[in-house]
């Protein structure tokens, strides 16, 4: 972050290509090392160029800052926490994957097709407005949307995918809607998945 030019005061502006599943993880990551200046761009470069504003193929570089990571731990929970959590009627455990992944159907990336055993899905894209306009739904849409799957009910909502990426964008969604108890499962399904002896359910 230092190397990047990202000093106490600096304001990061994250974005990707339209809908925040891979620019919600440095804002995850930023916060996690308690550096509270960050935002997403919404609607990403897709929005931008829609709208017809300017481009660059410049490469900037910055000058070194200061930067002092003091993670919060607290963010993220593990394997072990959420094989204990899962159980607790206070959590809601939320599979970002799409819907043939969570379901089982198909799972081209890990050895197992699966979820973690009472896990609800919300794929990650369901939060933007669609494909052409990436924007986020609005937050009472969203506040909306999650209470159904019982966020308003939760004591803390464990969002895990793939790989730890984009579950951020679920954290992220979470938080627009009002949700301030997003935590991240670092491993996501390829940790889970990797212990022959862990729980798994399908929906097939």
């Amino acid at each position: 972050m230092a190397r990047a030019g990202i000093g106490p005061d600096t304001h990061v502006i994250a974005h990707d290509f339209g809908d925040g599943s891979t620019a919600a993880r440095v804002w995850w990551l930023l916060r996690y090392l308690r550096h509270d200046r960050v935002s997403l761009l919404d609607g990403g470069i897709t929005r931008w160029i829609a709208e017809g504003r300017p481009l660059s193929s410049d490469m900037p570089s910055y000058a070194p800052a200061s930067f002092k990571a003091a993670p919060r731990t607290g963010m993220f929970v593990d394997a072990d926490a959420v094989e204990r959590l899962r159980h607790d009627a206070r959590t809601l455990v939320i599979d970002s994957r799409f819907a043939e992944r969570y379901e089982g159907r198909t799972e081209p990336i890990d050895p197992v097709a699966g979820h973690v055993p009472g896990a609800k899905n919300r794929p990650y894209p369901a939060n933007v407005r669609s494909a052409e306009d990436p924007r986020f739904q609005d937050a009472a849409d969203l506040r909306e949307q999650f209470t159904r799957l019982g966020a308003d009910r939760a004591d803390r909502v464990i969002c895990y995918c793939g790989s730890g990426v984009n579950a951020c964008q679920n954290i992220f969604a979470l938080e627009l809607a009002g949700f301030a108890n997003g935590l991240l499962y670092e491993g996501s399904w390829s940790d889970w998945c990797s212990v022959p002896n862990r729980a798994v359910e399908t929906s097939i």
